[in-house]
C-alpha cells in the first residue's frame, strides 16, 4: 500500500494558476494556531515538525513532476510558515540530490 499525499490539507496553500485553466501547481503552505503556545506542547510539534515538512515534500515532487525532473529540480525550493499568535517561523525545504529533502 502506498503512502497518502497530503496535498493541500492545510490551512494555507500557496498556488500559481495558468492560463491553460489545468490543476494549479502548489508550491507552499502554512499552519496556523490561534495562540502561542509556551510549553511547546505535542500538537505544536506534531504540525510544525512532522505535518508541514511532509506536506511541503508532497509539494516538492507535485512540483518536481510539473517541470519533467531536469536540472532546475536542484534549485527549486518549497516554503512553509507556521504561524502561532503574533509568532511566525518560515520552513524551508530543499532538494539537494535526488533522494534527499532537506529542511
Amino acid at each position: 500500500m502506498s503512502r497518502l499525499a497530503y496535498g493541500h490539507k492545510c490551512d494555507l496553500a500557496f498556488r500559481q494558476y495558468d492560463n491553460v485553466h489545468n490543476l494549479p501547481l502548489e508550491f507552499g503552505g502554512s499552519e496556523t494556531k490561534p495562540k502561542i503556545e509556551e510549553d511547546y506542547n505535542t500538537n505544536f510539534m506534531k504540525d510544525g515538525f512532522i505535518k508541514l515538512p511532509r506536506m511541503l515534500k508532497d509539494l516538492m515532487d507535485a512540483s518536481l513532476k510539473a517541470i519533467g525532473y531536469d536540472n532546475r529540480s536542484t534549485v527549486i525550493h518549497t516554503v512553509g510558515i507556521l504561524h502561532s499568535g503574533l509568532s511566525c517561523t518560515m520552513v524551508e525545504l530543499d532538494r539537494p540530490s535526488t533522494y534527499v529533502s532537506r529542511v
